[in-house]
């Protein structure tokens, strides 16, 4: 099955073959699946994708469902180029919209554009009329499911993370479904003309509120709750702001997400929003009361990417780093000696596996593979046998 060229096909979003999905799982975290990187021509993808989901992998073959006449593509003017693994990047935008079909949302828009220093794929639905008991829904972001909760949705996230990036969503009744798929474009030397600022919030109100005032402005907003894999997500995504709403969490969440790295060089500014716990030790750069967000929010967030663009050093001094752990999970929060090396400058990326580290060498061309564990005979073999790793010095 791993190894039929168009073997990846074989799931079918409606109900048929996806008996198949659990099987593609596994082989996908047993790391059976290889990724061919390609540059990916945008135009010619945001083209062809929605009539291939039609023809190759709807279970019922008849004519274009009523929604697909209405559905648009919209592309930035300005994209940086993207070296891929298109299937992938197609298994993934098919996995979401089989959650929105699920969902009894009718999705509306594809939208590819500059979310900072990622490329944003954004799909959106409506807020749907139909109940669906069995599938709990609310106004908030969309939790980081795993397999059993909706594998398609599990299977896009986990191919965006094995290509470097992440799957963001949330659901408003006002603003309907919006899940962004954010994939590392390749180095440019141009200027992000976005900005990434993340959301983390339970409460759909302050979503609304926080998405409509940022909705026609230069940044972007990607919502999360606060899991530990979202926590976890933050630091992959490495935004410049990170907007924090403390009343809307449960204890545990506050304290998974005190837990991440901040204040620090390499960390997002803070900012509060409305009265946040005292057991929150790190200070923020801004507090802003929920009833002067329209006032406030915006000079605030100009005035901290300000700060930050000016604070940045010269690229040509900076040392970009990889951690490569292969039997311990990487947890979420940095420990001493990475938040040290960030003091000096050094960018740190993270994997948990080959495929992922290979993925990360070829686009950040690292100065060095950083290894805080012992690895066994076939482990070093393995890693030794990948071009992209062998010549990296190890540290």
């Amino acid at each position: 099955f791993f190894q039929a060229e168009d073997g990846i096909r074989d799931y079918k979003v409606t109900g048929v073959q996806t008996c198949a999905l659990p099987i593609y799982w596994m082989g996908l975290e047993a790391d059976q699946f290889t990724l061919t990187m390609d540059r990916v021509d945008l135009p010619a993808l945001a083209n062809s994708w929605l009539s291939q989901f039609h023809s190759s992998w709807l279970a019922d073959q008849g004519p274009p469902p009523a929604w697909m006449a209405e559905f648009t593509c919209h592309l930035s003017s300005t994209l940086p180029p993207l070296n891929i693994d298109r299937r992938c990047l197609q298994q993934s935008l098919y996995g979401v919209l089989d959650y929105l079909l699920q969902e009894r949302s009718q999705p509306q828009a594809l939208t590819i554009e500059s979310w900072g220093n990622w490329l944003g794929f954004t799909l959106s639905g409506s807020y749907p009329t139909t109940e669906r008991p069995d599938l709990p829904r609310g106004n908030g972001p969309i939790p980081a499911m795993g397999p059993l909760d909706s594998l398609p949705l599990a299977l896009a996230r986990r191919l965006c993370q094995r290509q470097g990036g992440e799957l963001v969503g949330f659901c408003s009744s006002r603003y309907g479904y919006r899940f962004t798929l954010l994939l590392p474009p390749l180095p440019s030397p141009a200027t992000p003309v976005t900005t990434l600022v993340v959301l983390i919030s339970r409460a759909g109100e302050v979503i609304d509120q926080v998405y409509a005032l940022l909705q026609s402005s230069s940044y972007q907003l990607a919502v999360v709750g606060g899991s530990q894999d979202e926590m976890a997500a933050i630091q992959r995504l490495s935004p410049t702001v990170v907007l924090y709403h403390g009343e809307s969490l449960d204890p545990c969440d506050r304290l998974i997400a005190n837990d991440l790295p901040w204040p620090g060089p390499e960390s997002p500014a803070l900012i509060w929003i409305g009265c946040t716990p005292g057991d929150f030790v790190s200070e923020p750069a801004a507090t802003i009361a929920t009833p002067h967000l329209e006032q406030r929010l915006i000079p605030a967030l100009d005035s901290l990417r300000q700060s930050s663009q000016a604070s940045l050093p010269a690229t040509k001094d900076r040392r970009v780093l990889l951690l490569l752990r292969l039997q311990v999970n990487l947890p979420p929060q940095l420990e001493p000696w990475q938040q040290a090396l960030q003091r000096h400058n050094c960018r740190l990326l993270r994997a948990e596996d080959l495929t992922q580290a290979s993925l990360l060498c070829r686009i950040w061309q690292p100065d060095g593979i950083l290894l805080d564990q012992s690895l066994s005979t076939a482990d070093w073999q393995r890693l030794i046998a990948l071009p992209e790793i062998r010549h990296s010095p190890l540290i």
